[in-house]
C-alpha cells in the first residue's frame, strides 16, 4: 500500500453547524489524498450549499438519502466511494490534523488488519450528559460512600464489566462495553493495541473487506451494526487496532441527543446484537447469562430513572 486514496464518510441530517465545523477540521489533515462523502438525510438543501464553500479545498461528493437508518447511511457512503480505505465520523467530530496520517500508517504497518480506530474524546461538559457515559460513570466512579451504593457498584464492575472497568474495546460478557473516553489515559500509549470494536464515531476499515462482508447489517434500526460488522470481520481472522494517536473530538451536537431516546429500538437492537454474536462474546462461562440478564436490569433500570425524573 503505497498512498492510498482514503473515503471519509460522513451521514448528516440537519446539524448545519456541526458540519462546517467537521469540514473545516478536515481541511487541516497532515494526510492529503482523501475525498469526503456526504450522506445527507436532511429535509432542505443547506448541506449542498454548505460544501460548495469547501469545493476549492476538499474534494466532496453529497448523495441524498432517501431511506432513514444509519446503517443504510453508511452503506449508501461506500458504495459511492472510491477509496482503498473507508473511514466513518460523525457530522459532530472534530479530527486532529495528524489523525488521517495515523489511520492509513496503522493500515500500512500491520498485517491482516480489517480496521481502525482511534480516541473518540467527548468534553467534559457534555460526558456526563451522554447516557451511557453517565450510566458507567455514576457506577464506576461516583458510588456515594454508603453501604447500598458501595454494593450495586461493586455488582456493576465486577459482574457486568468482569473488574475491568478501563479496558476499552471490548465486548465483556454481559454485553456491556466502556467507551474509550471514559479513560483518556489511553491516549498515552506509545503504540497501537488489539481490540474487539471500534469507536463509532471513529472507525475506518479496508474497502475490499467491506465490500466482501456486504456493510453494515441494516436489521439493526439504531444501535450495534458497528460492533456487529467487527465481529463478522474478526470471525474472517482479521485483527482491528486502536491507534492512540489517531483521535477526534466528539462534539456530541444538542439536536444528537445527549440523552438517547428511543430505549426500546436500541434495546432490541442490542438483545438481537448479542444473541447472534453470542458465541463470540468472551468464553462461554455459567455466569455469563446472568451477567447478561444483571447488565438488563441496570439498563432498564437507569432509564426508567430518567423517565420517572422527566
Amino acid at each position: 500500500m503505497s498512498t492510498p486514496l482514503v473515503s471519509v464518510i460522513i451521514p448528516t441530517r440537519d446539524r448545519y453547524a456541526s458540519l462546517i465545523k467537521c469540514l473545516r477540521s478536515l481541511t487541516r489533515q497532515e494526510f492529503q489524498n482523501f475525498e469526503v462523502i456526504i450522506v445527507d438525510g436532511g429535509t432542505s438543501n443547506l448541506t449542498g450549499k454548505i460544501t460548495k464553500k469547501f469545493a476549492n479545498i476538499l474534494s466532496i461528493k453529497v448523495i441524498k438519502q432517501q431511506k432513514s437508518g444509519l446503517a443504510y447511511a453508511r452503506n449508501l457512503g461506500w458504495r459511492n466511494a472510491e477509496g482503498k480505505i473507508l473511514t466513518f465520523i460523525d457530522d459532530d467530530v472534530i479530527v486532529t490534523p495528524q489523525w488521517l496520517r495515523e489511520v492509513v500508517n496503522t493500515f500500512k504497518l500491520y498485517e491482516l488488519v480489517g480496521g481502525v480506530t482511534g480516541p473518540a474524546i467527548i468534553p467534559k461538559s457534555v460526558a456526563k450528559m451522554r447516557d451511557l457515559i453517565k450510566f458507567q460513570h455514576i457506577f464506576i466512579y461516583e458510588s456515594k460512600k454508603k453501604l447500598f451504593w458501595d454494593l450495586i457498584s461493586s455488582i456493576y464492575v465486577k459482574v457486568i464489566l468482569g473488574g475491568h472497568p478501563n479496558k476499552i474495546g471490548h465486548i465483556f460478557g454481559s454485553g456491556a462495553f466502556v467507551p474509550s473516553t471514559m479513560n483518556p489515559s489511553y491516549i498515552k500509549l506509545n503504540k497501537p493495541i488489539e481490540v474487539e470494536i471500534l469507536e463509532a464515531c471513529n472507525m475506518s476499515f479496508r474497502s475490499t473487506l467491506i465490500k466482501r462482508l456486504g456493510g453494515f447489517n441494516e436489521h439493526y434500526i439504531i444501535d450495534w451494526s458497528e460492533p456487529d460488522l467487527c465481529f463478522r470481520m474478526r470471525v474472517l481472522g482479521y485483527k482491528l487496532l486502536f491507534n492512540p494517536k489517531a483521535i477526534v473530538y466528539h462534539i456530541v451536537s444538542p439536536s444528537g441527543g445527549a440523552i438517547r431516546t428511543n430505549f426500546y429500538l436500541r434495546m432490541k437492537d442490542f438483545i438481537h446484537f448479542y444473541v447472534k454474536n453470542y458465541k463470540y462474546i468472551e468464553p462461554n462461562s455459567k455466569d455469563k447469562l446472568l451477567r447478561f440478564i444483571t447488565h438488563l436490569s441496570f439498563i432498564t433500570g437507569y432509564y426508567v430513572y430518567k423517565l420517572l425524573k422527566s
